[in-house]
């Protein structure tokens, strides 16, 4: 019998064993919360930023991505636009409906 392995739940098990390795070692300069329904853009982009000290979140749709930025108050949000549930840009209008006194910044 063969078992079918998730992706999506592979990356999401390495990101967070990274983290938590790491957590006690060093400070995190920044907090970033990258948005995008591809594993592997999740993957690459979060390895680049954890080099540079920067602690990553991630969220693989748009309603789990406002409930993290709700939750982490993260400093960069970086969203994919084509995303099925929720596209980028109705992400960004309720963001900016939710925090409309807090200063965040988006990368599309």
């Amino acid at each position: 019998m063969v078992k079918e392995l998730d992706l999506t739940e592979l990356i999401e098990q390495h990101i967070i064993q990274a983290q938590d390795m790491e957590i006690g070692k060093k400070q995190f300069k920044h907090n970033v919360l990258i948005v995008d329904d591809y594993p592997d853009n999740l993957l690459f982009v979060s390895e680049l930023l954890e080099h540079n000290d920067i602690k990553v979140n991630f969220a693989t749709n748009g309603p789990e991505a406002l409930e993290k930025a709700a939750v982490l108050m993260p400093d960069l949000i970086l969203l994919d636009i084509a995303m099925p549930v929720m596209d980028g840009y109705e992400i960004c209008r309720r963001l900016k409906t939710a925090r409309q006194h807090i200063l965040f910044r988006l990368f599309l």
